[in-house]
């Protein structure tokens, strides 16, 4: 039964794509299921173009009635306002007079050249580094060698004075010393 059922069908199918002249190529489910894509592709669209329209109807409430001009400053007041800053915008043009004068120098061939200087001064970097490597070295060691320095004339002081007062001493024992 269902083998003659599903027969009948795909029979009435075929006559059903004959009569509606689909070709071979592009069989009616596919043609179909295409047009049903593009339906919903429009509904979505017309959905979008709906919630636009609801948006417009929303900004268009906010507009006063006189229209957007109501927004716009009058010319009587924007006379004003470049009447009061005329002090500051004449010396705004001067600066701008100032700086466009002075772009030459900004422009000049030796800040042009500056990058060629970074890789013709990375050698003398690099003898730098070093040298500056061998003066904390040289440091160290004047610092060690100070030191020792200090701890043999300190050493040497209290030597000095252990002999003078064992002198001292002496010369309190045999009277030559009179105190």
């Amino acid at each position: 039964m269902s083998d003659e059922l599903l027969t009948s069908l795909e029979q009435r199918v075929a006559q059903l794509e004959h009569e509606l002249g689909s070709s071979p190529e592009v069989p009616l489910k596919d043609a179909l299921h295409s047009a049903f894509q593009h339906m919903q592709k429009l509904v979505q669209e017309h959905e979008h173009i709906k919630q636009l329209w609801e948006q417009y109807a929303a900004i268009e409430k906010l507009v006063p009635p006189e229209g957007l001009d109501s927004f716009t400053t009058p010319d009587p007041i924007k006379a004003q306002i470049l009447l009061a800053d005329e002090e500051r915008i004449k010396e705004s043009g001067r600066q701008l007079e100032a700086v466009s004068h002075r772009e030459k120098f900004v422009n000049s061939e030796a800040i042009q050249e500056a990058p060629s200087y970074n890789i013709r001064l990375k050698p003398l970097r690099a003898v730098h580094i070093r040298q500056m490597e061998t003066v904390r070295n040289h440091q160290d060691r004047v610092s060690v060698l100070l030191q020792a320095y200090n701890n043999i004339v300190m050493m040497l002081s209290q030597q000095f004075v252990q002999w003078d007062a064992l002198i001292t001493q002496a010369e309190r024992k045999r009277g030559l010393f009179a105190s």
